[in-house]
């Protein structure tokens, strides 16, 4: 019950660097990138925290009756990288329910 999905891995061709980078820079809305305008419909924002080894995500929308509320972070993806040859990384990524936001629907 703790956990949305089962765990999955992804092959990257790069660095865990450079996929930090580029995840940071994917993570906030920029003009520039309009290609990536889908993920930020209904006001979308993702929360990247880079960690040690990985990275944590969680993302909310905006409420469209009060567009300055937003909703309860209802999950969290965390990420653990992992050097799997020459530029090779493998991500593992592990979905799961945040805590507080399971109290919330309880009580």
């Amino acid at each position: 019950m703790w956990y949305v999905h089962a765990p999955v891995v992804v092959s990257v061709q790069a660095t865990p660097a450079v996929c930090l980078l580029t995840l940071s820079r994917a993570a906030r809305p920029n003009q520039h990138r309009l290609h990536l305008r889908n993920l930020f419909t209904e006001g979308r924002r993702y929360y990247f925290h880079p960690q040690p080894d990985g990275f944590r995500l969680m993302c909310n929308s905006a409420i469209p009756w009060n567009r300055h509320a937003r909703t309860a972070l209802a999950a969290v993806v965390d990420a653990r990288f992992s050097l799997a040859g020459d530029n090779v990384t493998t991500v593992q990524l592990r979905a799961r329910w945040r805590i507080f936001y399971l109290l919330e629907v309880f009580f």
